[in-house]
């Protein structure tokens, strides 16, 4: 990994990306997130809970607020708390600091899919920083709709490199994870299923 984020960073086309990625955070505040994400995790931060649904309720938070489960919040959660640490620290501060944390949390997601990607098809960095990672599409998910997909997706991603690697029970926990993240996951089971019968290399395992 260390290795492919040293070629990364040298890259003009991933750079021209990640300057893109930066501009929408710091100057776009996605509806979706600003009224429903950010405000279930800021009030789980706020108020712990082992049931954050309810809790957000409570304080008359939107019913459709977080409809995902603990894995979602979970990937979510860092992010967001630096933003609220960086707006305890700068109280003045113009710009929605916790907001901004909460997309620098997908930022950090968007990076790690990439790297998984790089992964799974090693030798072809420029065709998937051009097919992934240049998107028009991902950009408009991640940064302008606001929408959290990138969880369950990098999720199915890893462990699919999990199971390159051969490391099945890895791949299968977190692929368990993936499933639980979002349902619609299930529909990549088939898929891999093909995969590990047709894996000649499985026969030892059997």
């Amino acid at each position: 990994m260390v290795e492919q984020i040293r070629q990364l960073v040298r890259d003009p086309s991933f750079l021209f990306g990640m300057a893109v990625r930066i501009i929408l955070i710091v100057f776009l505040a996605p509806a979706t997130q600003g009224e429903w994400f950010v405000p279930f995790i800021d009030n789980l931060i706020n108020n712990p809970s082992i049931d954050p649904w309810n809790s957000h309720l409570d304080v008359d938070g939107n019913v459709l607020a977080f409809p995902y489960g603990p894995v979602m919040w979970l990937f979510l959660l860092p992010g967001t708390i630096l933003g609220v640490l960086g707006g305890a620290i700068f109280p003045g501060a113009d710009l929605d600091l916790t907001t901004i944390g909460f997309s620098a949390g997908i930022l950090l997601l968007d990076m790690l899919l990439l790297i998984a990607l790089l992964e799974i098809v090693p030798g072809r960095r420029r065709l998937v920083i051009w097919l992934y990672w240049l998107s028009p599409i991902v950009l408009y998910v991640n940064y302008w709709h606001g929408q959290v997909d990138i969880v369950p997706v990098l999720l199915l991603t890893t462990s699919l490199v999990g199971l390159r690697k051969q490391k099945y029970k890895l791949a299968g926990v977190i692929l368990g994870a993936a499933f639980a993240a979002k349902l619609s996951m299930l529909l990549a089971l088939p898929f891999i299923l093909i995969y590990l019968v047709r894996n000649n290399r499985l026969r030892r395992f059997s």
